[in-house]
């Protein structure tokens, strides 16, 4: 009476008509415990089946967000660093997709931008702004070593009559030339620059 039973009844077959004759019917019982552990076993195991595939789900998905999120996160702070006046390019990330391409071309054009700001569009010298930082490196330099710094300032004569009678084209093929000439005569570690209109500082 301590031992619970689960009963099922056995299908009778033609080998055993008596026992439909007399309207007997048989019962096989198993104690719960038996009839119930390849159930128990079967929950277990696809618990722990089931933890499986949530731990290596959630390492998986954990380790996917990883490779997409951190390219982002880390361009966004080289372009928030290039917003402050850092010199930190953006590129190479690392990754090889549309992220890496949308960085090489922020750098770019940081670059160009950069370079626009510092020339002179038209002879593609440097322009006042870069001049002036060149100077102020080169006289730094000079009073470290006690040296001297020549600077020359150069304008071109009657370059408004030239416009004037020619036209700003022609005027604008001048400035250009002037520039070559000018800078074919000076060493490497001398400087050019166009400081506006007609007038070039030279830095020697």
């Amino acid at each position: 009476p301590k031992v619970a039973y689960t009963t099922f009844n056995h299908n009778l077959d033609k080998s055993m008509p008596l026992f439909g004759e007399l309207g007997i019917g048989v019962e096989i019982g198993l104690p719960e415990n038996v009839y119930k552990a390849p159930i128990k076993k079967a929950i277990i195991t696809l618990f722990i089946v089931g933890v499986f595939f949530i731990i290596i789900s959630i390492y998986i998905s954990s380790k996917i967000a990883s490779n997409i999120t951190e390219p982002i996160i880390e361009l966004y702070r080289r372009v928030k660093a290039s917003d402050n006046e850092q010199d930190i390019p953006c590129s190479p990330l690392g990754c090889d997709d549309e992220l890496e391409d949308l960085a090489k071309a922020f750098d770019e054009r940081t670059n160009k931008l950069q370079y626009q700001a510092r020339h002179d569009p038209l002879t593609n010298l440097p322009n006042r702004v870069l001049f002036l930082d060149r100077l102020n490196h080169a006289l730094q330099i000079a009073q470290r070593n006690q040296k001297k710094v020549v600077v020359l300032f150069l304008d071109l004569d009657h370059f408004k009559e030239i416009n004037d009678s020619f036209g700003h084209d022609v005027g604008d093929e001048l400035l250009q030339v002037a520039s070559k000439r000018v800078l074919n005569v000076l060493r490497t570690s001398d400087s050019i620059a166009r400081f506006g209109g007609d007038e070039f500082t030279i830095l020697l």
